[in-house]
């Protein structure tokens, strides 16, 4: 079974490129786009977006891209997708990779037009060809999942490859999960340890998350839990759900750290509030046994419920085993309280 490697999706492009990008004599309107970047820096976008908006309209891409920004993100106008895509593409349609990049993005979202992977794949691809790394990093993903492309790990690891020798932390992240899966290249546990390495200390969760599991199981270096809780506690803080379990086990094992079940129970509900199985198991567990937190079987019931539906075999036996011990009323509460968590996404879990 392919497996997939988390990482957290990168924002759109920073607004407002500087001219640095073309010579002076090639952007129309030079003084006034000074004037509108300095504006958006200090946060006067209205002022920005008076300033650049005649040089869009003359066909300025990078006004046009920085405009397209501001709409994206709601900076001095309401936040409108759909005009945030027509300027990137306004942009992207006389060449300027960032706005080729983001609309790819766009079209990869379904943000202000109809999701569309085939076109996201086109876009990223003029961008990539380009030298963008972020696009690289975006095509090599495309290609990686399958999405709007035959999947191709060989193209895949290509475009990674490429953007993450220029320092893109999710192209290192992507490249980590192929050597550490053996996807389109030997398997190499050392090779995955360098690129997770690098996207981790960029900040990038998914690969702190994945670098952390690989000191813990020692692969591709000496097994060292110490160093797991560091890169799991990292990616946990992040939100990132599966290293919140994993930082939960740590605690309820006292690997790297002083064994402790009420932080073993803290990230376990972290973790189970964002829909991850495992943690939901284990939060189960922790209630049915009253392991850092009050027993509570109708609590177990619910959690190992909620997880045998996500398809985790043994918490249908365990909570087989706790309905053994409640009545009938009992489960009946529990059932309703599954249904009420898992109805309002989670955030209705706790009575």
């Amino acid at each position: 079974m392919r497996q997939e490697y988390a990482h957290v999706m990168r924002g759109l492009l920073a607004a407002v490129v500087l001219s640095a990008l073309f010579s002076s004599a090639a952007i129309a309107g030079t003084e006034d786009f000074v004037e509108g970047a300095a504006a958006y820096r200090r946060g006067d976008y209205a002022d920005a977006m008076r300033l650049l908006t005649p040089l869009a309209e003359q066909g300025n891409a990078v006004a046009q891209f920085d405009i397209g920004t501001m709409y994206y993100k709601g900076h001095g106008v309401e936040q409108d997708y759909a005009a945030a895509a027509g300027w990137y593409m306004a942009a992207a349609e006389s060449g300027f990779a960032p706005a080729e990049a983001n609309l790819g993005r766009m079209y990869s979202l379904g943000y202000g037009v109809e999701r569309n992977y085939r076109l996201a794949v086109t876009w990223f691809t003029k961008a990539a060809e380009r030298g963008n790394a972020e696009a690289q990093a975006e095509l090599g993903r495309m290609y990686y999942e399958g999405l709007g492309v035959e999947q191709d790990d060989k193209l895949a690891l290509k475009w990674f490859t490429l953007a993450a020798e220029r320092g893109d932390a999710a192209a290192q992240a992507g490249l980590g999960g192929m050597y550490s899966g053996g996807h389109g290249v030997a398997q190499d546990f050392a090779l995955a340890v360098k690129w997770f390495t690098e996207a981790a200390e960029q900040g990038d969760a998914g690969a702190q998350f994945n670098l952390g599991r690989l000191y813990d199981n020692g692969e591709g270096v000496a097994q060292d839990y110490r160093v797991a809780v560091k890169w799991y506690a990292k990616a946990a803080e992040q939100g990132n759900a599966a290293a919140q379990n994993s930082l939960g086990t740590m605690f309820e094992k006292g690997h790297g750290v002083a064994q402790d079940y009420k932080w073993a129970a803290r990230w376990y509900a972290a973790a189970a509030k964002q829909g991850e199985a495992m943690a939901q198991f284990n939060m189960g567990n922790m209630y049915y046994v009253g392991l850092g937190v009050l027993q509570n079987y109708k609590r177990a019931h619910m959690w190992l419920n909620i997880a045998a539906t996500q398809g985790i075999d043994s918490a249908a036996a365990n909570r087989n085993a706790v309905e053994a011990k409640m009545s009938i009323s009992q489960i009946e509460t529990a059932q309703a309280m599954a249904q009420r968590c898992l109805g309002s996404n989670y955030k209705q879990c706790d009575d």
